[in-house]
């Protein structure tokens, strides 16, 4: 055997020894993907004869490119002289840059990093004279940066919205003044380098004869410019070689909905006019979707309703349904409270309140007087002594409390302070982990969760609301509901923090305030959802939709939830077509089956529903941050001879490790499942402390880093603490100080996004490529020379009145007007 192939398992020989053409390595976490990858590298290099500078390799971080390069080079013994490993923006600027004149761009170019992009796009805002509250920089930037990754440039842009239209503008001047800076921005990098490969024959055959074989690591975070940027480079010999985990479901012989009558999801033609939701209990037929299948081996379910309608799908296939009215149903249910933990209970479906006679959900009335955070239904049962069985069955077999949370009201043999005791002895998020692992319930989508206003923060009660169809006005030119996406809750410190992100609240009823903005693609509004979560340190992103017209006893249309198949329970609400409207249906059976074979999906743009077995149903939405998972099945149309492999063994972990993040992956619901399993058997146990707040988890985890210090297990020096975002360090940092343990906080300011940098940096720009106004901007008053922005402000009005860069501005006024240019060049 080669040395290369040394401590390769079956299937990773398979993939690093396959012969010429694409290939497709489908690659579980910890499977050894990258080094599949660097190993096929050297078995090309060593056992192929294929010459390093004939083979490139891309991947997405600059460490990771380090980290390839140095294990190929390991393998074979030596540095590889021209073999190109890097990333798709590394790899595009080196072609930029030694093919600018083709690109018919200067060969001194600078690339603005993201400070530099914000302050062009503030600047743009200000000369058109717009309100940067309703066109904030960020969101503008971000808007712009999709388009590039679409490969959409100012002249072929559409924009559906006013706003859209204005965000048009501020493009279109944006790239003009990157220009007139010699600048791209590094969205620039992949597509000037994708249109220049796309138009330029002679510039395309050059790289692909040159490159025998293309290798492409994390493939599915692609997007629309990296993978046509992979399309252009890979020559007529079509050695592709991608490395991916490959995203989301129902069989072949589902029925969908179009406008010629019912056809099998399966024999779907191109083009076919496919009937789907426009919401609240609309239709639209569109043909702007997109097919993609794959192979499954695993549990159904079957969902029947009492209209007729019969639904197959993957048990994480999403759905719209919401709870009945029904009285008549008993829910067995897990609760769960943010500090207190998780308990069991049951409840009546729905009870009427007595005042307006309106039915009012038995989960929302348990869950105000427990004041929870979040309810999953278990079970659902036709009597009170059936759900009395399964409440007890599910809190013995998995230990957890059926104890209410709070004894204020009631009488109990037990007072708060013991019920609270209870609760801290005992690790209910562990044993809620079991059940809803064992039952597919995903701990994203709740039954029910309050609204979340209060004026106390309750952090798991806030959330950012994505309602599909939300907005209750159509047009002509936008035959569908637009989407909405606003944040409403009464919380100060949140309303501040989001005013210091560039946000704009608005006064809102009973003392609250509120964000909310209107878009027509669904995609686009989850992905504002996600910006606005990130900006408010990760705050729950909430989905529902309004797809029928039934309206409340009070006259409020009823929305619908968002939930994986595996929720749905008899007796729950889904949409469904009747008659060319969609309508109320309510589930009457669901049972779970076998399937193996192929399943399939819908990708519908701009409203991700259509109707399958005359069931509404949600397709998933890619492209959050702008990779587009679309490319797997874009590369087996483009390739159709395609081979793939599945790698499923771990090497990494323990499998105790493996087991525990087995448990994490399965809620991703859009996975292909893969039966991982390691080499390293037994490990040391995962430990999960689940804390009163932020103090109490900070004391935890330095008192536990005292304990391995006392012990002799370990210094600070070998002990790593990960959290998720910036904020969460300050808890750390103090109880590190109090107790006098030595640390040090990684990543904070990045070195080169520290001021003195970016200053240092600007005049080297500047020096480098005089035309660059932004740097020049930056360093003209650094260190200070008493020039004002009233200055700046003139000379940059007077430069672009003379169609001259700044500095050449400069160098006339040099001649004509002295005191200026003195300032400019006075000071030490």
């Amino acid at each position: 055997m080669s040395s290369v192939l040394a401590g390769l398992n079956e299937q990773q020989i398979a993939a690093v020894t396959s012969p010429d053409g694409p290939l497709l390595v489908l690659a579980g976490p910890g499977s050894g993907k990258t080094r599949v990858l660097t190993q096929r590298i050297a078995f090309l290099v060593q056992e192929r004869r294929v010459a390093p500078w004939r083979i490139m390799a891309v991947t997405f971080t600059n460490k990771a490119a380090r980290e390839m390069r140095s294990r190929t080079e390991t393998l074979l013994g030596g540095e590889l002289r021209g073999l190109t490993i890097g990333t798709f923006h590394s790899i595009s600027a080196q072609m930029l840059r030694r093919e600018h004149a083709a690109a018919g761009l200067p060969s001194n170019f600078v690339i603005f990093d993201s400070d530099d992009q914000q302050r062009v796009v503030k600047a743009v805002i200000k000369e058109l004279n717009l309100n940067d509250k309703l066109y904030r920089p960020a969101a503008i930037h971000n808007h712009i940066s999709r388009c590039k990754n679409e490969l959409v440039t100012p002249d072929v842009y559409e924009s559906h919205t006013y706003w859209e239209e204005v965000a048009g503008r501020i493009y279109a001047r944006y790239q003009v003044l990157l220009r007139e800076n010699n600048a791209l921005d590094f969205d620039d990098l992949l597509m000037e380098t994708a249109l220049l490969l796309g138009k330029n024959a002679e510039v395309r055959n050059r790289y692909q004869e040159r490159y025998l074989h293309l290798l492409v690591d994390e493939f599915q975070d692609t997007n629309i410019a990296q993978y046509d940027l992979v399309k252009l480079l890979v020559g007529p010999q079509r050695n592709l070689f991608c490395v991916a985990d490959e995203d989301q479901c129902l069989p072949g012989e589902t029925v969908v909905s179009t406008a010629d009558g019912p056809r099998a999801i399966a024999d779907l033609p191109a083009g076919a006019e496919l009937r789907v939701a426009a919401g609240r209990g609309a239709t639209l037929d569109t043909t702007a979707w997109e097919q993609r299948q794959r192979i499954y081996d695993g549990e159904m379910v079957r969902i029947t309703t009492g209209r007729g309608n019969s639904l197959d799908a993957t048990p994480n296939h999403m759905l719209f349904a919401r709870m009945s009215d029904r009285t008549d149903l008993h829910y067995v249910y897990l609760m769960y409270k943010r500090g207190v933990g998780y308990r069991i209970g049951l409840v009546q479906s729905a009870r009427y309140d007595g005042i307006y006679g309106i039915p009012a959900s038995g989960l929302s009335i348990r869950g105000n007087q427990e004041k929870a955070d979040k309810v999953w239904i278990l079970k659902v049962c036709d009597a009170k002594p059936e759900a009395t069985f399964w409440e007890q069955h599910f809190a013995f077999k998995y230990g957890i409390p059926t104890t209410v949370f709070h004894t204020a009201g009631r009488k109990m043999a037990l007072d708060q302070s013991y019920v609270d005791r209870l609760f801290a002895g005992i690790d209910t998020a562990e044993r809620a982990g079991r059940l809803m692992a064992d039952l597919l319930i995903s701990p994203d989508h709740p039954h029910h969760r309050p609204k979340g206003i209060a004026g106390d923060r309750e952090f798991d009660r806030i959330a950012v609301q994505v309602r599909m169809f939300g907005d209750n006005r159509r047009t002509s030119t936008s035959p569908w509901h637009a989407h909405r996406v606003y944040l409403n809750t009464s919380d100060p410190e949140l309303e501040e923090h989001m005013k210091r992100r560039g946000y704009n609240p608005r006064p809102g009823r009973r003392g609250t305030w509120k964000l909310g903005w209107s878009n027509l693609d669904y995609g686009a509004a989850l992905r504002l959802a996600e910006e606005v979560s990130r900006a408010g340190d990760d705050l729950d992103v909430a989905l529902s939709a309004f797809i029928t017209d039934t309206q409340s006893p009070g006259g409020v249309t009823r929305k619908f939830d968002l939930h994986p198949a595996s929720h749905l329970h008899p007796g729950m609400i889904v949409p469904v077509e009747a008659e060319g409207q969609i309508v109320d249906d309510e589930v009457t059976a669901v049972q779970w089956l076998r399937h193996s074979g192929p399943v399939y999906d819908l990708n519908v743009d701009k409203v991700h529903t259509y109707i399958a077995n005359g069931i509404v149903v949600h397709n998933s939405i890619y492209g959050w941050r702008g990779a587009d998972p679309r490319n797997i099945t874009r590369l087996r149309d483009d390739f159709p001879e395609m081979r793939q492999i599945l790698l499923e063994r771990n090497y990494r972990s323990t499998q105790i490790i493996l087991d525990a993040a087995n448990e994490v992956i399965k809620h991703n619901w859009a996975r292909t499942p893969k039966k991982l399993f390691t080499e390293h058997e037994g490990g040391p146990l995962v430990t999960v402390y689940q804390a009163y707040d932020e103090i109490e988890e900070a004391n935890f985890v330095v008192e536990e880093i005292v304990r391995l210090r006392l012990e002799g297990r370990a210094t600070p020096g070998e002990c790593v603490i990960l959290y998720r975002t910036n904020a969460q360090s300050r808890a750390l940092e103090d109880s590190f100080v109090r107790r006098n343990l030595p640390y040090r906080l990684v990543g904070a300011t990045r070195f080169y996004q520290r001021m003195e940098i970016k200053d240092a940096i600007a005049y080297l720009r500047v020096v480098h490529n005089p035309d660059d106004s932004l740097s020049l901007s930056r360093i003209i008053n650094v260190p200070p020379r008493r020039i004002g922005k009233a200055s700046e402000a003139a000379l940059a009005q007077w430069a672009q009145q003379l169609g001259l860069s700044q500095t050449e501005a400069l160098r006339v006024m040099a001649g004509e007007r002295g005191e200026l240019a003195l300032k400019a060049g006075g000071s030490p």
